[in-house]
């Protein structure tokens, strides 16, 4: 009995895997090329495979999209919508130049999407491989539209108080494709999509300047003392690169004694402050020096990460703004693109986190009368008192 419960048992995965490898051998065989069947039969079998599953494996990459694409064929009779090369091209070289917005290109199936052409051009290319190439090309500008539009990532995922409101890109995206592929301008037709603010722009000039950088990343600083205007040594010859590697000092701005803490390296070494957010006292500290020491890499996927939040936040912005930047407890005033004034503010701390949202400015209340809030001085005045009576007095 116990053998054949054994026997049993064991022969249960070898069915499970003979069952798994059907299904899967099955998607390829209802995929798969078949003689004498035109460009427009394989589309056809594409989408429905698409509606049946909602997504389907198309190389070494997968279509998701399970209802727009399908929809966006029928509406056309499942007629191949990439015919044109000059089209193809341009929708490529819209692919690679996602790059420049902090995307990956692979996310919108270029290599795919170049191995296909590639196969078409040698003649080798069979009617199933146009219909994959069709289909690849129509769901990459359908992805790269909604990430540039969008984002990437969805904003509600991260932060369920999310109540920034945007406009539907298009009612129905199979019409948008259809005149997207129909206008013969793929680029002006993204070009639209992001946004034209002075942040976002300034953002894609450093992440090309970044990405630069990483070809040639600087070296730790390992400084044992606080550096100041005045001082001289070879820690502050070495500070000079330092900034001369992340181009806060030009190349060759070394002066007659570059061991000295003179005044065009203080300049320099207050810009780097300012740029990273720090107080530009010119004076490098351990937070001066933890910054200096993060990795062109690292500030990279940082730029990236805030060109994403920009594509959630920066659409639709009025003439005049006011715009909060939490993490550098600061508060800017814009006024047609061009940044007014600032000023410092004050923001919450992890566990009283400042509420993220978008909303009309009604009224300002000037010089404020403000006491302690009783959250805050049930959580944190009266616990600091008990700890130290002379907390007040401090």
């Amino acid at each position: 009995m116990k053998r054949q419960e054994s026997e049993k048992t064991d022969i249960f995965p070898l069915i499970l895997a003979l069952a798994l490898c059907f299904v899967f051998l099955n998607s390829q065989a209802l995929l798969a090329q078949k003689p004498g069947k035109s460009v427009s039969e394989y589309i056809l079998k594409r989408c429905q495979y698409l509606e049946q599953f909602k997504k389907m494996p198309v190389c070494s990459t997968c279509v998701a999209s399970g209802v727009t694409i399908p929809r966006f064929y029928i509406n056309r009779n499942y007629e191949p919508a990439w015919t044109d090369q000059g089209l193809i091209d341009e929708m490529i070289k819209a692919i690679r130049g996602s790059l420049e917005h902090g995307l990956n290109p692979q996310d919108y199936h270029l290599s795919e999407i170049t191995n296909l052409l590639k196969k078409t051009k040698e003649g080798l290319g069979l009617a199933s491989d146009r219909a994959d190439m069709d289909v690849l090309l129509t769901d990459a500008l359908l992805r790269l539209s909604f990430h540039l539009y969008y984002g990437k990532v969805s904003p509600e995922s991260l932060d369920p108080d999310w109540n920034f409101k945007r406009k539907i890109l298009e009612k129905d995206p199979a019409l948008y494709l259809e005149r997207v592929i129909s206008s013969g301008n793929i680029t002006m037709e993204l070009d639209r999509l992001w946004p034209h603010q002075p942040y976002y722009m300034v953002l894609r000039t450093w992440l090309k300047k970044y990405r630069h950088f990483t070809q040639n990343p600087w070296p730790n600083l390992t400084l044992k003392r606080t550096l100041r205007p005045g001082m001289e040594g070879q820690d502050v010859a070495l500070l000079r690169s330092r900034l001369i590697a992340e181009e806060f000092l030009k190349d060759g701005a070394f002066s007659q004694n570059p061991g000295l803490f003179d005044q065009q390296l203080e300049s320099a070494v207050k810009d780097f402050q300012l740029h990273h957010g720090l107080e530009p006292d010119g004076i490098v500290g351990k937070n001066t020096l933890r910054v200096l020491n993060l990795s062109p890499s690292f500030k990279l996927n940082k730029i990236r990460v805030n060109l994403e939040r920009a594509r959630w936040v920066l659409h639709d912005l009025p003439e005049r703004f006011l715009l909060v930047n939490i993490a550098g407890f600061r508060l800017f005033y814009f006024e047609n693109g061009k940044k007014r004034w600032s000023c410092k503010v004050m923001v919450g701390k992890p566990f009283w986190k400042t509420p993220i949202f978008r909303a009309t400015m009604e009224y300002i209340v000037v010089n404020p009368y403000w006491v302690v809030p009783p959250g805050i001085l049930k959580k944190e005045v009266i616990p600091k008192i008990k700890k130290n009576p002379r907390y007040l007095l401090n």
